[in-house]
């Protein structure tokens, strides 16, 4: 399952726009092929940004993680060597104490901070275990030969982790790899499972609205904010600008201004991953993004998320 990020409004707009492409004759090909209509948030990801998210995204807070975990410990399995997720915790491979090991920190190499910071909590670092208390912080080693750990578990999903003599930022890297190769069998992309006479012609997608005022625009930055830990929201709305924090701690501050949105996230602009160059150095050294669309927003999100988990951290 690829899930589309759609509040309520969102996904009754979307349904509406399904039903009416519906054939009375043939109800399942026209819905993939109303499907492979849709866009922006309302597609189908592709396999290539399907990939690129479980290889750099944060995997351990999401709600599915021991779902997503466990449909790949289990693939191909025979029924009776499947396992119950809920009967395991989510173990980091790398452990999550800021204070690591010196043994850890000989592992990782001279740049260990920036690979925990990095790495942590994506799916390359992730396992399953009944041994979480035990296994702790200890070297990989013997994370990897004690009783119960990577090397006796069996799962397919330690495979490639035992057979490892050290665990740094590139196994982390191959080991996600390979389990990415079974992710996109396990939920393959819609385009796999329709035929080409399907797929030819696409139907028209509903025209697009004008874009929305900058009051309204805040309103949508707002709530996807809100929706990444809406338990843990927090929001201060001063004169000038609107402040997210987290613990108490600003991590985005949101000022409308008069045709755009200015960001400023509570990270040095040297620590922020921006793969399409959106940010921008603040007098203060912090960094400031902008959002001018309603299609902008999604790059500006990754970049709040990361300052977010940074401060939770």
């Amino acid at each position: 399952r690829r899930i589309c990020d759609l509040d309520s409004r969102g996904l009754g707009k979307l349904f509406m726009y399904l039903t009416n492409q519906l054939k009375q004759n043939n109800y399942v090909d026209s819905l993939k092929k109303a499907f492979l209509g849709l866009k922006d948030n309302n597609r189908f990801p592709s396999d290539e940004e399907f990939s690129n998210a479980l290889m750099s995204r944060d995997i351990y807070r999401q709600r599915r993680c021991n779902y997503i975990l466990g449909q790949l410990a289990n693939f191909e399995s025979k029924d009776n060597d499947k396992i119950n997720p809920k009967d395991f915790t989510i173990e980091h491979i790398m452990p999550q104490d800021v204070n690591l090991s010196p043994e850890w920190q000989n592992e990782l190499g001279s740049n260990w901070r920036n690979v925990q910071r990095i790495y942590l909590h994506t799916l390359g670092n992730l396992t399953l275990t009944k041994y979480n208390s035990e296994m702790s912080n200890k070297p990989f080693i013997e994370k990897r030969d004690m009783p119960g750990g990577f090397v006796q578990s069996g799962s397919r999903l330690n495979s490639y982790v035992c057979k490892q003599s050290h665990w740094n930022e590139d196994t982390i890297i191959e080991r996600a790899k390979i389990l990415i190769k079974d992710a996109l069998r396990i939920w393959p992309g819609l385009s796999k499972t329709v035929t080409p006479l399907i797929i030819d012609p696409i139907p028209p997608t509903p025209v697009e609205p004008p874009q929305p005022t900058m009051e309204n625009l805040f309103k949508i930055l707002d709530k996807r904010i809100e929706n990444l830990y809406p338990a843990m929201f927090e929001r201060a709305k001063l004169k000038s600008y609107t402040a997210y924090k987290v613990y108490g701690k600003n991590y985005a501050t949101v000022s409308q201004q008069k045709k755009r949105l200015k960001i400023i996230v509570e990270m040095k602009f040297q620590d922020v991953a921006d793969p399409k160059g959106i940010c921008y150095k603040s007098a203060k050294g912090k960094t400031e993004v902008y959002v001018t669309n309603e299609k902008e927003i999604d790059d500006v999100m990754r970049i709040i998320e990361q300052s977010l988990n940074r401060k939770m951290n």
